[in-house]
Protein backbone atom coordinates (compact mmCIF):
# COMPACT_ATOMS: atom_id res chain seq x y z
CA UNK A 1 0.00 0.00 0.00
CA UNK A 2 1.07 3.64 -0.36
CA UNK A 3 1.14 5.70 2.85
CA UNK A 4 1.36 9.48 2.53
CA UNK A 5 1.57 12.36 5.00
CA UNK A 6 1.53 16.06 4.14
CA UNK A 7 2.36 18.73 6.71
CA UNK A 8 -0.32 21.46 6.72
CA UNK A 9 0.59 22.70 10.22
CA UNK A 10 2.28 25.95 9.02
CA UNK A 11 5.42 24.96 10.94
CA UNK A 12 7.81 21.98 11.09
CA UNK A 13 6.12 18.91 12.59
CA UNK A 14 7.16 15.42 13.72
CA UNK A 15 5.19 12.39 12.54
CA UNK A 16 5.20 8.70 13.42
CA UNK A 17 3.55 5.85 11.48
CA UNK A 18 2.60 2.47 13.00
CA UNK A 19 0.54 -0.48 11.77
CA UNK A 20 -1.48 -2.62 14.21
CA UNK A 21 -3.11 -6.00 13.51
CA UNK A 22 -5.04 -8.19 15.94
CA UNK A 23 -4.12 -5.95 18.88
CA UNK A 24 -0.37 -6.16 18.18
CA UNK A 25 2.01 -3.80 16.45
CA UNK A 26 3.04 -5.21 13.07
CA UNK A 27 6.41 -4.63 11.42
CA UNK A 28 6.39 -2.03 8.65
CA UNK A 29 8.16 -3.36 5.58
CA UNK A 30 9.74 -0.61 3.53
CA UNK A 31 11.77 -1.96 0.61
CA UNK A 32 14.87 -3.58 2.06
CA UNK A 33 14.11 -3.17 5.78
CA UNK A 34 11.55 -3.92 8.51
CA UNK A 35 10.67 -1.26 11.11
CA UNK A 36 8.55 -1.16 14.29
CA UNK A 37 7.55 2.39 13.37
CA UNK A 38 8.66 5.15 11.04
CA UNK A 39 9.41 8.63 12.37
CA UNK A 40 9.98 11.76 10.34
CA UNK A 41 10.16 15.54 10.60
CA UNK A 42 8.45 17.49 7.80
CA UNK A 43 8.62 21.18 7.00
CA UNK A 44 5.35 23.01 6.17
CA UNK A 45 3.79 21.71 2.91
CA UNK A 46 6.37 18.90 2.62
CA UNK A 47 5.12 15.40 1.82
CA UNK A 48 6.30 11.89 2.78
CA UNK A 49 4.98 9.10 0.59
CA UNK A 50 6.22 5.53 0.60
CA UNK A 51 5.17 2.07 -0.54
CA UNK A 52 4.75 0.12 2.72
CA UNK A 53 4.03 -3.51 3.44
CA UNK A 54 3.46 -5.05 6.83
CA UNK A 55 4.43 -8.24 8.61
CA UNK A 56 1.95 -9.61 11.20
CA UNK A 57 3.44 -10.95 14.42
CA UNK A 58 1.32 -14.11 14.18
CA UNK A 59 -1.02 -15.84 11.74
CA UNK A 60 -4.78 -15.55 12.14
CA UNK A 61 -8.00 -14.07 10.82
CA UNK A 62 -8.95 -11.96 13.84
CA UNK A 63 -8.90 -8.19 13.87
CA UNK A 64 -8.32 -5.70 11.12
CA UNK A 65 -5.46 -3.53 10.02
CA UNK A 66 -5.05 -0.06 11.55
CA UNK A 67 -2.64 2.52 10.24
CA UNK A 68 -1.83 5.08 12.90
CA UNK A 69 -0.02 8.32 12.33
CA UNK A 70 0.97 10.62 15.14
CA UNK A 71 1.55 14.34 15.02
CA UNK A 72 3.63 15.14 18.07
CA UNK A 73 1.70 13.72 21.04
CA UNK A 74 -1.61 13.54 19.14
CA UNK A 75 -2.62 10.55 17.08
CA UNK A 76 -5.02 10.04 14.24
CA UNK A 77 -6.41 6.74 13.00
CA UNK A 78 -6.68 5.81 9.34
CA UNK A 79 -8.98 3.00 10.52
CA UNK A 80 -12.17 3.40 12.56
CA UNK A 81 -11.34 1.63 15.82
CA UNK A 82 -8.18 0.40 17.52
CA UNK A 83 -10.28 -2.13 19.43
CA UNK A 84 -10.74 -4.04 16.15
CA UNK A 85 -7.02 -4.11 15.37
Amino acid sequence: MIVGIVNHEHEPASYQVEIWMGGEKAKLRIPGEDWDEVKMELEHERKWEQAVGFVPQRAGREGGVCIIHRLGALFRRASPSLSRC
